[in-house]
Order: C-alpha cells, then sequence, then structure tokens
C-alpha cells in the first residue's frame, strides 16, 4: 500500500514539475515578445508571427522557448534510439516500448507495438486513451507530448542506420532533427506573417476603392 501511495505521489510531482517547466518557458516567450516589441517599436497588437518568422519577409527570425524545448526533447529522444553505442540504443529502444505497453495499463497492447505513433503523439491505436504515471513520466513521455504539441509530425524508426523525422514537407533524420524541426516551424509562423500581411493588403485595397 505505501508503494502504490509513493509511486502516485512520485507520479504527480513529475506531472507538476512538468507543466511549471512550460508554464515558465511561456513567461518567459511573453516577457521576450513584449522587450522585443519595444525596441522594434512595433504596437501590442501586431501579429505574433513577426517575432518568429524568416528574416526574409520581415520577421525576426526567432522560435518560441516553448516550442524549441519541443525540439530539442523530440531530438534527444531520437538520438538516444540511433546512437552508435549498441547498449544505449538496445536500452533506449527497451524503455520506449516498456513505456508504451505501461501506457496502455491492463488493456492490450497493439501488435507490432506502435512505436511511431507514439513518438509522433498521433492518437491512433489507441494510444490517445494512454495513460502515464510514476517510471513511465520520463524521456519517452516527454517525447511524445513534445510531438504533439509541435503537430503534423511523423517519426520512422524503421531505418538501418537513422531514424527519420518529418514535419510537413521536411525531411530530416535524428541527427538533423533540431536542424529540420526549426526550419519547418519557422516556415509555419512565415507562413502566417504572409497571410496576415495580405490580408491587410487586400482589406486595404477594398478601402482604397
Amino acid at each position: 500500500m505505501n508503494f502504490v501511495l509513493k509511486n502516485n505521489v512520485n507520479c504527480d510531482e513529475a506531472r507538476m514539475d512538468f507543466v511549471r517547466a512550460k508554464s515558465a518557458l511561456y513567461d518567459l516567450d511573453v516577457a521576450c515578445r513584449d522587450f522585443l516589441r519595444r525596441v522594434a517599436k512595433v504596437p501590442i497588437s501586431f501579429n505574433t508571427a513577426f517575432f518568429y518568422a524568416d528574416i526574409r519577409v520581415g520577421g525576426l527570425g526567432m522560435l518560441p522557448l516553448t516550442e524549441e524545448a519541443d525540439i530539442w526533447t523530440i531530438a534527444r529522444a531520437m538520438q538516444l534510439v540511433d546512437s552508435e553505442e549498441k547498449s544505449v540504443s538496445e536500452v533506449a529502444m527497451a524503455q520506449l516500448e516498456e513505456t508504451i505497453r505501461l501506457g496502455y495499463g491492463k488493456r492490450e497492447v497493439p501488435f507490432p507495438i506502435p512505436i511511431n505513433e507514439n513518438l509522433a503523439g498521433s492518437m491512433d491505436k489507441g494510444l490517445g486513451d494512454i495513460r502515464h504515471g510514476g517510471a513511465s513520466m520520463n524521456l519517452w513521455f516527454r517525447s511524445r507530448r513534445a510531438a504533439g504539441h509541435l503537430k503534423r509530425i511523423k517519426i520512422d524508426v524503421s531505418g538501418k542506420q537513422y531514424s527519420k523525422i518529418i514535419a510537413d514537407d521536411i525531411s530530416c533524420i535524428s541527427l538533423k532533427a533540431i536542424i529540420g524541426l526549426r526550419t519547418a516551424l519557422r516556415r509555419r509562423w512565415t507562413s502566417r506573417l504572409l497571410s496576415s500581411n495580405k490580408g491587410r493588403l487586400q482589406r486595404g485595397l477594398h478601402s482604397a476603392w
């Protein structure tokens, strides 16, 4: 009984640590935007995409710290899976599979184990109902959460040497995960800024007529 209670406490503490860390990064993002807004002398109503869009279209070329954290989490997880040290990659994959099994609890685990779907944050194959706690609140849990936050992420660990990470139309191996994911996310912000500017231009032309 004490063991169960201890595990529940550890689970709650892990969840709270995760939430607090994300909340702190969000607060920092807000503070950074406020500072840059004053430096760049842009109004509060200015599109948030301005801070994160590509500099070639007038953005500042940054990324939110919350997204950077997710990128590094995914990259670290995939690099462990693809480690050149066989013992490291084997332990990483074994821990990943065990984390997925624990998430299913008493429910039947699909065969083969949905590793790719889990890492990509998918809700298919019953993954939307999995629950994590205790020992399963680990890097693999955080990596799944990170992929879910970033959205439209696909992961394939079946490669002979390196896993593949796909974000939108950008595909990269695990060694290039940080560069690839940053590029994809910056393109998303750039698209938002361009769409916003196009909308303002159309409204301006309409008013002129």
